[in-house]
């Protein structure tokens, strides 16, 4: 095995060789297609994102007080429950800022929806982080990071703040690798 260093290399006719650092370990692309190599790289970023397992659903406890601002990027970490009880990481991946946005305002559009998640523990589990930048002359402590969750039919944007997971909400959900294994929710609900 041969180590590469991290950063880029210029191979000629076009072709790059992109090497990053994620969970411990390096991963290289090499690809004439500078959007491809960002595609794949930056889904191999989210696995460093997400956490491989979760014993149990989590929920949104804090809330940025001046918003997160205009969306930049949204990481999505997709788990389902193993035989064992716990949500395994089944897919992470960071989507740039137009899916960012397509699924903020998707949400902004959502009806509230109170979380009831019944007697059986959800067999799929979504944790979501957006981060934002501030808007041109926005007050002072906006722009930043929020948590967010998907489960049980809404997704959470806040302390107790819930919306229906809608089509709307499912569409803008539709890219990357997500349709595949969001297959119960984004996959059945076109």
């Amino acid at each position: 095995m041969v180590d590469v260093e991290v950063g880029s290399d210029d191979l000629g006719d076009g072709w790059v060789r992109e090497t990053i650092e994620a969970d411990g370990t390096t991963v290289t692309v090499t690809s004439d297609d500078a959007r491809l190599r960002e595609r794949i790289l930056a889904s191999v970023g989210g696995l460093g994102v997400c956490t491989s397992s979760l014993p149990a659903p989590t929920r949104v406890h804090d809330q940025l007080i001046e918003g997160y601002g205009r969306p930049k990027v949204l990481e999505v970490c997709s788990y389902r429950r193993s035989d064992s009880g716990d949500l395994k990481l089944a897919y992470g991946t960071v989507l740039g800022p137009r899916a960012a946005r397509a699924f903020d305002e998707a949400v902004g559009r959502a009806d509230p929806r109170r979380m009831e998640c019944g007697d059986e523990p959800p067999s799929e589990w979504v944790t979501l982080q957006m981060t934002g930048t501030s808007y041109p002359h926005a007050p002072v402590g906006v722009g930043g990071m929020q948590d967010m969750v998907i489960g049980c039919g809404v997704v959470e944007v806040g302390p107790g703040q819930t919306y229906a997971l809608d089509h709307g909400v499912l569409s803008a959900l539709r890219v990357e690798g997500l349709p595949a294994v969001l297959s119960p929710l984004v996959g059945g609900q076109a």
